[in-house]
């Protein structure tokens, strides 16, 4: 059964960052054989005229194999945050919201971070379930440890 519908990823990049270092960072979630990834690529300008490039990369038939990978290079600390804070990554739609440290990724670490400077994926599953069911399929995923 297919527990992954899609993962879309989302990061910004300030002008002060190096593109292709903070390109490397974001490429640090997938395994190897997804790196090679096309993103979309957005340069808007911040509130004081600064250059800000957005970059988004979509996943559907490799969704699940994504996050797998991610689950297999967290900590168990950060598994165990998730599944406390599961209920506030969770929308109506029951879609799932996780934020990866930019520097971390850089450094070759996977780990979950609430600041600025981070790397936001969503997680669409194949249809809306209950938080409980949410919790479940997570936990079958080694995602998330109670």
């Amino acid at each position: 059964m297919k527990k992954i519908r899609e993962i879309e990823i989302e990061s910004f990049i300030q002008a002060t960052e190096d593109p292709e270092k903070a390109l490397y960072a974001i490429k640090n979630l997938f395994p190897q054989e997804f790196r090679e990834i096309d993103f979309t690529i957005n340069k808007l300008r911040g509130v004081y005229h600064n250059p800000i490039t957005v970059v988004r990369a979509k996943f559907t038939e490799n969704a699940q194999r994504v996050l797998e990978y991610i689950a297999q290079r967290l900590v168990a600390s950060d598994k165990e945050y998730l599944f406390k804070s599961l209920s506030q990554r969770v929308d109506e739609k029951g879609n799932i919201f996780l934020r990866f440290g930019k520097q971390e990724l850089f450094q070759e670490r996977i780990e979950i971070k609430e600041i600025r400077d981070t790397i936001r994926m969503k997680v669409a599953l194949p249809k809306k379930y209950s938080l409980q069911d949410i919790t479940t399929i997570l936990q079958e995923m080694e995602l998330i440890k109670a």
